[in-house]
Order: C-alpha cells, then structure tokens, then sequence
C-alpha cells in the first residue's frame, strides 16, 4: 500500500506514475534518493556488468510440452525502458480534505510476458534488447488495472 500526502483538492480521471528509474539515478548508482538508498535494499538490484537499475524482475520455471523445464528470468532495466503509465478512472474520484480517497490498482504480472516465448528465450535482459522493450511496453500498457476507486 502507498499512501499519498498533499495531492491537491480537485477531481481526478486518470492517475500516473512510472515503472523503472529516472535516468539521471539510473546513470549514476551513486545518486540515493528515497527508495534508491542502500538502506532500502537497492544495493543488489543492478546489473554487475553495467550502471543501471533493474526495473522489473520476473523468475521462475518454464515448461513446453514433454520437454524438460527451464529456469527463467526476465528483466527491464536500461533508460530507453523507463515507462511512464497513465490509467483512466472507471469514474472520476474527488480528493478533498474532508474524507479519504483510495484507488486499488491490481498488477497482472503474466501479461508483462504477452508475446514473449519464455522457453524459447528464458533468460531475457540487455544482450536480448528487443525483447526487454516488449516486456517494458507491456508493463507499461497491458499488467496495470484499477480494481477499484472511491
């Protein structure tokens, strides 16, 4: 749960928010800010080979028919897969001072994979650019939902 402090008085139709981190942190481990501190944990979500966050993480076991399965793991990372996404409200919510406001939005993690063969390409990150930007354009347009607005 996030809970946001200071969002001005008015209607709302859409929310916003980003998957991934600002280039200027991504370029520069260096830079902590909020969650980026290494007291957060942030130290081991970076690619060893290269300066960058790793933006999303997805791992697990892959099977295709009577083949033997296969251990995968597909990340985004890299500025060109920073994703802003923008979600319409199913009504418009009104933020006021008088009540509380609260948008559950639910994450649909498989549809990340929509299009990738995962047992074909179980192993995805940088080396394999094409199919991380469509992992990153999924995250972005298809895994986030409102489940409810009130």
């Amino acid at each position: 749960m996030i809970q946001l402090s200071g969002v001005p008085v008015g209607d709302y139709k859409s929310i916003k928010f980003s998957v991934g981190v600002e280039s200027r942190y991504n370029d520069n481990l260096s830079l902590q800010i909020g969650e980026l501190s290494q007291l957060n944990g942030m130290t081991n979500i970076s690619w060893m080979w290269m300066t960058s966050y790793i933006f999303t993480s997805v791992g697990g076991t892959v099977k295709s028919g009577a083949s033997a399965p296969k251990n995968m793991l597909v990340e985004t990372g890299l500025n060109t897969n920073y994703k802003t996404v923008t979600i319409n409200l199913p009504t418009n919510i009104r933020i006021s001072s008088v009540k509380d406001s609260e948008i559950v939005l639910k994450a649909d993690v498989e549809k990340a994979l929509d299009g990738v063969d995962v047992f074909a390409n179980p192993i995805v990150g940088a080396s394999k650019a094409t199919i991380m930007a469509q992992v990153a354009t999924n995250y972005a347009t298809k895994v986030f939902t409102v489940a409810s607005a009130r």
